[in-house]
């Protein structure tokens, strides 16, 4: 057996050798965990059958794929499923002494059309100023949108439909809204927030 923890919430998992190399779901966090091939504490992991995460297979494919193309800029991600809703979060590297968080969100709009959408939330605006800054700078960013959201957090995001999804689209946007959301933060904030 191979006992070791999560790297995100630490939670102790235990598995059979033969899943050493492999990729699971933690029980407690849904982070995405790759089995290591020697022992550090542990409890059991959630295994999902042929990797697939996500309810829909092209997705899955895209995913998989992303993982593998950019591994060493992933420093961490989760892969939850809510109200039939998939979602995943990504820890992108955005260079060597920031990252920036990014979702992923596979959904349905009123026609049933599966919809994919990527943003990250660059920070909450509190002054005027940084709202205008903030908004000047659209231009910049298209065909990404730029919005506030509820609590007054600067959003950007873009979305496609999944039927028209292809890997250098998912892989180009998924890192694109990572660097200008850090891009973004940097400007407004001076910190990196994740």
């Amino acid at each position: 057996m191979i006992e070791f923890s999560c790297r995100l919430c630490g939670n102790e998992l235990i598995v059979d050798e033969s899943k050493a190399g492999s990729r699971g779901k933690c029980p407690q966090c849904s982070s995405v965990v790759i089995v290591p091939s020697v022992s550090t504490p542990s409890n059991q992991l959630i295994f999902v059958e042929d990797d697939n995460f996500f309810s829909d297979s092209s997705l899955n494919k895209l995913y998989k794929q992303f993982l593998e193309t950019l591994e060493e800029s992933i420093h961490g991600h989760q892969v939850l499923t809510k109200g039939g809703v998939d979602c995943a979060r990504f820890e992108i590297a955005t260079d060597t002494r920031r990252s920036q968080l990014v979702w992923l969100i596979n959904f349905k709009d009123n026609d049933g059309e599966s919809w994919v959408g990527i943003f990250s939330i660059v920070g909450k605006i509190t002054l005027m100023d940084s709202a205008v800054h903030a908004l000047r700078s659209v231009d910049a960013f298209a065909p990404y949108g730029i919005r506030l959201n509820e609590d007054n957090e600067l959003v950007l995001s873009v979305s496609v439909k999944t039927s028209n999804l292809d890997q250098e689209w998912f892989n180009r946007s998924m890192v694109i809204v990572a660097l200008k959301a850090d891009e973004l933060e940097e400007t407004l904030f001076g910190v990196d927030n994740l």
